[in-house]
């Protein structure tokens, strides 16, 4: 029986990962690693974790605003949230 396995919560857009992220994402793959899906933290965080989704193939962003960085929230920025191939709409808390 094959196992195909989702990692839901990877921040593949992190500095840790610059040195060697396409072998991590390589060596998550030959483990049975379907899919990896990157959550953004905030607007800062945003374009970073879309850009990963355009390098690999199997990386998906979860695009959203954490409850931490939700304290001076403002309706504009569910334009900045908008993207072509989200996975999830992340954390929201209103």
């Amino acid at each position: 029986m094959t196992v195909a396995l989702i990692d839901t919560h990877c921040h593949l857009d992190f500095e840790s990962f610059d040195a060697d992220r396409d072998d991590v994402v390589r060596r998550a793959g030959e483990q049975g690693v379907i899919a990896v899906i990157i959550p953004a933290l905030d607007l800062g965080n945003i374009k970073s974790v879309l850009a990963l989704t355009d390098q690999y193939e199997h990386v998906y962003a979860a695009v959203g605003v954490h409850p931490n960085s939700t304290a001076g929230w403002d309706d504009t920025w569910l334009d900045e949230l908008a993207c072509s191939r989200p996975t999830s709409e992340g954390r929201c808390r209103w």
